[in-house]
């Protein structure tokens, strides 16, 4: 999939941090850190805001490798056009916002 790659390039030139998977919700983050933050996003773009505005702030992110197997039942609600776009405009409004 090429679009997590676009969405991991542009936070690395819009924070100066590179970023392996962006579109991972599976994170840890300090509570005090947390809760600094003012989120506007209610769906799939949530992860990148957090991670936009975390390290905007100069918060430590730190990644710990996951592993995951391919979905073989049920169905993603991702719209990959849609949900793409609120990314990548989550991604430039959260760096300068």
């Amino acid at each position: 999939m090429i679009e997590p790659l676009i969405f991991n390039a542009l936070i690395l030139l819009l924070t100066g941090s590179f970023v392996s998977d962006s579109q991972s919700g599976f994170r840890v983050y300090r509570r005090d850190a947390l809760r600094r933050l003012v989120l506007n996003s209610s769906g799939y773009e949530i992860e990148t805001e957090i991670v936009v505005k975390m390290l905007k702030r100069g918060f430590v992110v730190k990644e710990v490798p996951i592993t995951h197997s391919r979905r073989f039942e049920g169905f993603s609600r991702l719209d990959t056009f849609r949900d793409g776009l609120k990314i990548l405009f989550t991604i430039v409004r959260a760096r300068f916002l």
